[in-house]
């Protein structure tokens, strides 16, 4: 019984593939390799983007609670 339910041999030969289609298939691999590798190096190390938004006061606002350090005083001041 060396057959199976469809009539195959279980013994498959190996093929080989050509050198040509080889080296093609490998370069293939390491230029896919390369670009995910330089992907993640440009895209992967960003530092994120700020949490917190800070919005300042309107130009000509007198009373605030708490001013922002991020806001400069001079340009909203009267």
């Amino acid at each position: 019984m060396t057959e199976d339910l469809l009539g195959t041999s279980r013994h498959r030969t190996m093929t080989s593939v050509p050198s040509p289609v080889m080296a093609a298939l490998v370069l293939i691999g390491f230029v896919f390799v390369a670009g995910l590798f330089l992907g993640v190096l440009l895209f992967g190390a960003r530092e994120g983007l700020p949490k917190t938004v800070v919005v300042c006061p309107a130009p000509g606002t007198e009373n605030v609670a708490a001013w922002p350090r991020e806001c400069p005083r001079e340009v909203v001041a009267p």
